[in-house]
């Protein structure tokens, strides 16, 4: 799987720190988490199923007048 971080994605997340800045916050910081999984099931010593999934999150941290605010999503 490997999904590496898209330009696409690394334009979302300069924006979101352009426009914390724009709105007059101090500090911000970005994570961003990607994680894959795998996994399959056995019966009588046959594969029975398989499957793989993958996901993406990613959060925004913000400091303005002191006060600090938290959002996430994921893709």
């Amino acid at each position: 799987m490997k999904t590496p971080i898209t330009e696409a994605t690394k334009n979302r997340i300069r924006s979101a720190v352009e426009q914390a800045r724009r709105s007059g916050a101090n500090a911000a910081k970005v994570g961003i988490s990607h994680q894959e999984s795998s996994n399959c099931g056995f019966e009588s010593g046959r594969l029975k199923q398989a499957g793989a999934s993958e996901s993406l999150s990613f959060g925004i941290t913000v400091l303005m007048d002191g006060r600090v605010g938290h959002t996430s999503g994921n893709r």
